[in-house]
């Protein structure tokens, strides 16, 4: 039995991390604003605070459009526009009242949606053409908000005549995500000037909403100004590196590939930097990170944004996560993929988990998929100021790990976002919720799935189209009191899966819009929560269709969902159709085995190491019995990985589930060696097999006092197979 969150090593008082003074010098981050003006392309990293908004300049060209976007780190902020108000929407701070047709332009998306305006000539000259200069901005914490913001924004032109394609350049920072959005065949551009030339660079560019963009890259000589660039990568030309999956994409840039491309530009003054291209194929809003490999410079953790990340055996990254004004605690959730990650966090010691350990650091090295630390505003080794930050180490323990990091306000109001066919892992205490949100954002995604899977307890499961929709309401979700439905719930015994379907056709679904979920417990949870999209539940496309090399059309598109390590996934697929899994595996010395559990139906079961979307016609593993299909995949196998040997840093296992002639459920576990315990879901069987003398662990989710007993059947379909049963003292819930 292991206890998932994180504990102090010592109970120690800590001193403040936070500088006095005023609120841009008492940011612990550098180079902080509340005022100023705005470099084209150059985004300002900005803090705001209830009552205290920022305020910024920009230049304005008559000739061509200016856009604004806003990324929001941590808290919820607003954009405002003037042409003739210094400080759009701050005289509504002071009690004055406010003439809204100053205001030209608002954006007030919800929680760490960013927002953004496109400002036109002709809506700032009028018909006498007599245009500002400039144009006034204010970034204002949202009137629901009690604790501060931290944000990005940034000033781009584009032409009034062109596409996107022909804006301004972003420069990016390392470590500092920034958001961004294009309609189908837009394109955005930026730099990225590398801090250390002899470091590698990773480039990941991850999909916020649903959409296909695509990343280009090239390399040259640092400029001052990234709109002297004259030649863009793109897919046909200039580009050095490229990343076109489907979603989204992770490249990795290696220091002697850098340096080889440069041609002895690393070596000048002024450096080498990176020139990225984002391609959008259709409508898409997405975040792009750029890093190097030794975090020099620390990643920040956006509050209820996951961050996703690769390392190799035994190596480490690093994040700052900013702990603002009012907050109620931090709750870091870690969730391994592949591998053994490991969680620290500390106040003071800026890589925690590296050489001896400060007094306050945390740490959690469950050796399940989860590590969670939490920490309680008010206590002893709370900062006595803030806004503070909170280091974080992960280190992927003996082997690569693939991970996604999470930090969240314990009990806040703010939605965590989902991506599509990426699980997320959190816990929760009696009475508690959580909230999530979801925009599909795309046309013809089909089916949108919300699937519940509990790990301990007994969570319930609501899902609103309403961006208003309270905790309180969530009892006229299974039963509408008035009227049509505007909420949908799933309540399934202690347990058992919960899952909320919308169908085209179905009155709350819609792909413009943004799903509200929550997540509640009446005792002390754990669990899973997974987004989907698909043609239908789970599903992807016509079989035989052949993916890659396939000899036929229609999965090349197919959405992938990532499979955690010994928790069972339930799907369904129409006939004739497929579903597609990607499992991350981070050695090369265990076996790995893929339990696929008919439910309904036949389903048959297709693997791959290196087709992203196995068929009958591609795949490298097959299983195809009449009801539950299984493939053992040994690591001496030559096919394993590709062939790749220990020290490389791992692989992916690409799955696929086809509709044999009839529709089909299913249950869809994976599991590593022979120590690793399946989780067993209230109502959802799962195939299994065993050589003579062998064992299979299982762990069994309990629910609160309302469970009476317990029923545990095996069935054989061959030979004498026992079960044994030993319960488990319950670990009491984080303090």
């Amino acid at each position: 039995c292991v206890l998932l969150s994180g504990v102090p090593l010592m109970r120690l008082l800590l001193l403040s991390t936070a500088l006095a003074g005023a609120a841009a010098q008492s940011s612990p981050f550098p180079s902080i604003n509340q005022t100023g003006t705005l470099e084209l392309g150059i985004p300002k990293l900005g803090f705001s605070e209830p009552g205290s908004p920022s305020f910024f300049t920009v230049p304005f060209n008559a000739s061509r459009q200016l856009q604004l976007y806003l990324t929001p780190l941590s808290g919820n902020v607003d954009l405002y526009v003037s042409a003739v108000d210094p400080k759009p929407k701050g005289d509504e701070w002071s009690g004055g009242s406010s003439d809204f047709s100053t205001h030209l332009y608002t954006s007030d998306k919800a929680g760490l949606e960013a927002d953004s305006v496109t400002i036109e000539a002709r809506a700032l000259c009028g018909d006498a053409g007599a245009c500002p200069e400039e144009v006034h901005v204010g970034v204002v914490s949202s009137p629901l908000a009690v604790a501060a913001a931290l944000f990005q924004l940034t000033a781009t032109q584009l032409d009034t005549d062109s596409s996107a394609s022909s804006g301004t350049a972003v420069t990016l920072s390392a470590g500092l995500p920034l958001d961004g959005s294009l309609a189908e065949t837009e394109e955005a551009h930026y730099m990225f000037v590398v801090p250390n030339a002899s470091d590698d660079t990773v480039l990941t560019l991850t999909v916020i909403t649903a959409g296909d963009p695509d990343l280009y890259v090239s390399v040259g000589p640092a400029l001052s100004d990234p709109a002297e660039q004259q030649v863009w990568p793109t897919a046909t030309s200039g580009a050095r590196w490229s990343g076109n999956a489907f979603g989204g994409e992770r490249l990795l840039v290696p220091a002697a590939e850098l340096r080889e491309e440069a041609a002895g530009s690393c070596e000048q003054p002024s450096g080498c930097a990176l020139f990225l291209s984002v391609v959008a194929y259709s409508q898409t809003g997405y975040e792009l990170l750029a890093e190097q490999k030794s975090a020099e410079h620390p990643t920040v953790l956006r509050a209820n944004r996951p961050a996703s990340k690769q390392l190799e055996a035994d190596g480490w990254a690093f994040f700052d996560y900013p702990v603002l004004a009012n907050a109620t605690g931090v709750l870091l959730t870690l969730t391994s993929l592949s591998g053994d990650a490991d969680l620290f966090a500390s106040w003071s010691q800026a890589r925690p988990g590296i050489g001896s350990l400060s007094d306050d650091t945390y740490m959690s090295q469950s050796t399940e998929a989860v590590d969670i630390i939490r920490i309680e505003a008010g206590g002893e080794d709370w900062p006595t100021s803030l806004p503070a930050k909170l280091h974080v180490g992960v280190q992927a323990y003996g082997a690569a790990a693939e991970f996604t990091l999470l930090g969240a306000e314990p009990g806040g109001t703010a939605a965590t976002v989902l991506s599509a066919g990426q699980p997320l892992v959190a816990e929760l205490r009696g009475g508690d919720w959580l909230w999530y949100s979801f925009t599909p954002a795309a046309e013809g995604v089909g089916a949108i799935t919300f699937t519940l899977t509990p790990l301990s307890g007994d969570p319930d499961l609501y899902v609103s189209q309403e961006p208003t929709f309270s905790a309180s309401e969530r009892w006229t979700c299974a039963e509408p009191l008035f009227g049509a439905p505007t909420c949908a719930a799933s309540l399934e015994a202690a347990g058992a899966t919960d899952q909320v379907v919308f169908l085209p056709g179905d009155q709350l679904y819609c792909t413009a819009c943004t799903y509200r979920v929550l997540v509640a417990a009446a005792t002390y949870t754990s669990f899973s929560i997974l987004a989907q999209v698909g043609s239908v539940p789970g599903g992807g496309s016509v079989l035989g269709g052949g993916g890659k090399g396939g000899g036929g059309g229609g999965t090349d598109d197919a959405p992938v969902t990532a499979l955690l390590p010994n928790i069972p996934t339930r799907g369904s697929v129409s006939a004739n159709e497929y579903s597609f899994y990607r499992v991350p595996v981070s050695s090369t010395n265990r076996s790995l085995t893929v339990r696929l559990t008919s439910l309904s139906g036949d389903p048959d079961l297709y693997a791959s190491f290196s087709e992203l979307r196995p068929t009958e016609h591609t795949a490298e593993f097959h299983s195809g019995e009449l009801g539950d299909d299984a493939l053992f995949l040994s690591h001496y196998d030559p096919r394993f990985c590709n062939g790749t040997r220990e020290g490389d840093a791992g692989c992916s296992l690409h799955l696929g589930v086809g509709g044999y002639m009839v529709n089909a459920s299913y249950s869809l576990a994976v599991s590593f060696g022979e120590e690793s315990k399946l989780s067993l879901i209230s109502g959802q069987p799962q195939e299994g097999s065993l050589e003579a003398h062998a064992w299979q662990y299982y762990t069994i989710a309990l629910g609160g006092g309302d469970v009476d007993q317990i029923v545990v059947s095996l069935e054989a379909s061959y030979g004498d197979p026992d079960v044994y049963i030993k319960a488990c003292p319950p670990a009491p819930p984080p303090p």
